[in-house]
């Protein structure tokens, strides 16, 4: 599953999406990785599907994708959570840069988050690529 088939329902080693902040990356991994989580308590975990006890508590599931980018800020090697609204416009922007031949990719990515908690809103735009990735890290990661 690429950027282009994401399936959009209704720190330390992690890049921060906070309030108030831009950040830009570059996303390694091919394929995100999805997991539907509960939250409660500020605590997340798994859903376990059908019989799930949280589900039956009426805590209803979020989609959360994971993948590994390069942050432009410090040069390192980070993992990038999201949910919903910034796979939403991942998926857009990899439909538009695929009309191109291009992939997710061959770009940057620019996060502007404005707002916090529940009034969160988070910018997505592409740029073009600010510097190279170890070389290392590009033989790991990024798909040819």
């Amino acid at each position: 599953m690429g950027f282009n088939d994401l399936d959009i329902e209704s720190g330390g080693d992690y890049i921060k999406l906070t309030g108030g902040t831009t950040v830009t990356f570059h996303i390694l991994t091919r394929d995100p990785k999805k997991q539907t989580i509960h939250w409660e308590n500020q605590k997340k975990s798994s859903c376990t599907g059908k019989v799930c006890e949280m589900c039956a508590k009426g805590n209803r599931p979020k989609a959360r994708w994971t993948v590994e980018a390069w942050d432009r800020k410090d040069g390192t090697l980070k993992k990038l959570e999201f949910g919903n609204m910034i796979a939403t416009q991942l998926k857009a922007i990899a439909e538009m840069l695929a009309e191109n031949n291009q992939t997710i990719h061959d770009v940057d990515i620019r996060v502007k988050t404005t707002g916090s908690s529940l009034e969160t809103e988070y910018s997505v735009l592409y740029v073009p690529m600010s510097g190279s990735i170890p070389q290392e890290v590009v033989d790991k990661y990024i798909p040819f």
